[in-house]
């Protein structure tokens, strides 16, 4: 379970790059001091605790985005989710920065946008190897999130809008992972060539 976002301490970073184009993978110049990547920067390892990473590509605005991660280690303290270049990587998403920097879900069932909603209904609980889908609407500042290409949270429905969770998070956003234990390892499916389940109907990659 996520604990009070005050207990990680900032371990530093390198700094994200802003912009629309780039590669399918997370930045491995913008990444936390103990976070390993693999396979062409797809697959993240945790070497320490509290460790995270940010996208090369960013989301364009009112972009309507599709993702899927598979998490092959994990005890459940993962986060996926999105946040602006300036967000503090060793802090949970959603976590308390001072100004809102980031949103996202942790599978096993917590929700958390700016440190303020905590949702147990809002993620299936997962195994790992499990799929993991994530769409977010950039125009109507929505996100929702499955396993397995299951049910969409809170019975939402990303292609007609309905259901997902309100976010409050303004700015360039890149896709972002947290992952709190060492050892712990995810996979992130950026490219559409890579996903096992269909997007909704008007979603697509980051580019």
């Amino acid at each position: 379970m996520l604990f009070s976002p005050g207990l990680y301490l900032p371990l530093g970073k390198k700094p994200a790059v802003a912009g629309g184009g780039g590669a399918t993978s997370w930045n491995p110049s913008d990444t936390t001091a103990n976070l390993v990547l693999s396979s062409s920067n797809r697959v993240a390892t945790a070497t320490g605790g509290n460790q995270g990473a940010r996208s090369i590509a960013s989301v364009v605005a009112n972009q309507k985005v599709y993702m899927e991660y598979v998490p092959t280690v994990d005890s459940n303290n993962q986060q996926y989710g999105f946040a602006l270049a300036t967000h503090d990587l060793t802090h949970i998403l959603g976590g308390d920065e001072g100004t809102v920097k980031s949103f996202g879900v942790t599978f096993g069932g917590t929700y958390t946008d700016a440190g303020s909603v905590d949702d147990g209904a809002a993620m299936p609980s997962y195994a790992p190897g499990d799929r993991v889908g994530i769409a977010y609407d950039d125009g109507a500042k929505k996100l929702w999130s499955r396993v397995n290409g299951g049910a969409w949270s809170n019975s939402g429905d990303p292609a007609a809008g309905t259901g997902g969770r309100a976010v409050s998070v303004s700015g360039t956003l890149f896709a972002c992972a947290w992952i709190q234990f060492n050892t712990e390892i995810t996979t992130a499916r950026f490219a559409s060539t890579d996903w096992v389940d269909a997007a909704p109907s008007g979603y697509t990659q980051l580019a």
